[in-house]
């Protein structure tokens, strides 16, 4: 639904040309913008809450790891996961990705099938650590 208004408000349908793109660019960056503000909205108990974390936002802050509230190795893995993520995205766009697969040898399907579970294993979230309380949704 963003999305869409976003298109209309930039009237990107009308554009031709390589400045489509950077409309495109543009348009994404403001959705993701948008996105993120709401989820603070869903997140945060008041809205005094909201305001003090986009003042934060605003004020320079240097970055460091720790800030982040990760790892050098979940730092790693997050981006490793995001290069995927695109990749997968920009294939996707050029093939049918699941007629692909689907067309592959069984063993390899299920070797993939295989890895996935075992990733999702290994990686999921486990242990004395682990509280539900804390999902996102909690004071929804």
């Amino acid at each position: 639904v963003i999305e869409n208004v976003i298109i209309k408000v930039l009237k990107l349908k009308e554009v031709k040309g390589p400045f489509r793109y950077v409309l495109h660019i543009l348009g994404i960056v403001i959705n993701f913008g948008i996105v993120s503000m709401l989820w603070l909205v869903f997140k945060c108990q008041t809205m005094d809450e909201v305001l003090m974390i986009i003042n934060r936002m605003m004020i320079n802050q240097s970055f460091s790891i720790e800030l982040l509230g990760i790892t050098q190795v979940e730092l790693y893995w997050l981006i490793t996961i995001i290069v995927i993520v695109v990749i997968t995205d920009i294939l996707r766009d050029r093939f049918n990705m699941v007629e692909k697969f689907n067309n592959q040898f069984f063993i390899v399907r299920w070797a993939v099938y295989f890895i996935l579970i075992v990733m999702f294993v290994v990686f999921g979230v486990y242990g004395g650590s682990f509280e539900a309380n804390d999902f996102i949704y909690r004071f929804f």
